[in-house]
């Protein structure tokens, strides 16, 4: 990772600022980080990143953190930059994890208009699905 990314990571300090990294990032991603046993994982092969994955830089991984990615607090303790963010970092997780939702939507996205009156960053459209997850209310 170089060192704007890693900037820009480190400088989201909203909630809807790490709402459009994270969906930017995965519909350029195009895919789900999962493991040999298809299980998603923060970090996968070929540098892969989940939903939440994304934001966490190389050095601040531990591969204890793919153990128990329901327990968000175990990232919190780690990353302190995560404090106050738990909500909107377990509802993309969750949102993004659901592969029903992956093949047209890279779990976060629909491609039209017409689906959703929300946008994001002026070019992707919030899944009515996320919307009925709540994401939209936890938006600044």
């Amino acid at each position: 990772m170089d060192s704007e990314t890693a900037n820009k990571i480190c400088s989201l300090d909203s909630n809807q600022k790490i709402f459009d990294y994270v969906v930017n990032f995965m519909s350029s991603q195009g895919k789900p980080s999962i493991d040999a046993a298809g299980d998603c994982v923060y970090y996968g092969p070929n540098n892969l990143r989940c939903a939440v994955g994304c934001l966490i830089l190389p050095d601040e991984y531990k591969s204890s953190f793919d153990e128990n990615q329901e327990d968000i607090g175990k990232l919190t303790d780690s990353i302190p930059r995560f404090e106050g963010y738990e909500d909107i970092l377990s509802r993309l997780q969750y949102f993004h994890d659901d592969m029903e939702h992956w093949a047209d939507t890279c779990g976060l996205l629909s491609s039209s208009e017409n689906d959703s009156p929300f946008s994001v960053s002026g070019k992707n459209y919030l899944n009515k699905i996320a919307l009925e997850l709540n994401l939209n209310c936890l938006l600044d």
